[in-house]
Parts: C-alpha cells; sequence; structure tokens
C-alpha cells in the first residue's frame, strides 16, 4: 500500500510531552498517528467524546446576541467593538501547561 506524508502542528510542550508518552507506550509518534488514524476510519467517529470547553456557554450567548444585532441591522463596527469589550469573549480556549 501506497504510504503519504501527513504534518501536524503542535505546541512545543504538548510535542515533548507527547513524544515522551509514545517512548513510554514503546511506540513512535508516527505510530500512535497511525493507531488514532485507523481506529477514527474503524468506528467512522472520533473515538473519544469532545465536548465544549469550560465557559463556552458564556461566548456563546455573545454570540447570539451579536447575530441577533446583525438581523437587527446593528453595524459589523458596534459588533466588533461588542466582542472587544466582552470580558468572557475568547476566554474558552483551554491552555494546558505542559
Amino acid at each position: 500500500m501506497e504510504m503519504v506524508m501527513t504534518t501536524v502542528r503542535l505546541e512545543s510542550g504538548a510535542k515533548k510531552k507527547f513524544d515522551s508518552l509514545c517512548k513510554g507506550f514503546g511506540m513512535s509518534v508516527n505510530t500512535a498517528f497511525t493507531i488514532f488514524v485507523n481506529k477514527v476510519i474503524e468506528e467512522e467517529r472520533i473515538p473519544f467524546e469532545i465536548g465544549v470547553a469550560r465557559g463556552a456557554g458564556k461566548d456563546l450567548s455573545i454570540l447570539d446576541r451579536l447575530s441577533g444585532a446583525w438581523d437587527d441591522g446593528v453595524p459589523a463596527k458596534d459588533m466588533a467593538e461588542e466582542l472587544r469589550s466582552s470580558r468572557t469573549f475568547g476566554s474558552t480556549r483551554i491552555i494546558n501547561d505542559y
């Protein structure tokens, strides 16, 4: 079977931790990704639960308000200002300290 190359971008800390864990498991990073890809294909789904990040509900309510504002004819400039001034917008990304 023909093999192809795939590139994955990771934060450097995550890459170092993943390399270390894979080594501890007795496999290469390439083998770990191959196992993941084959499992996705076999199950036709991501093989673990994916949920909404903590605090995402706050951001979604802002987006809901802004989408309603768009429907009501509020200028994009005003909607952008609401996003910038929001204390919760952008806080849903979970930063892992590797």
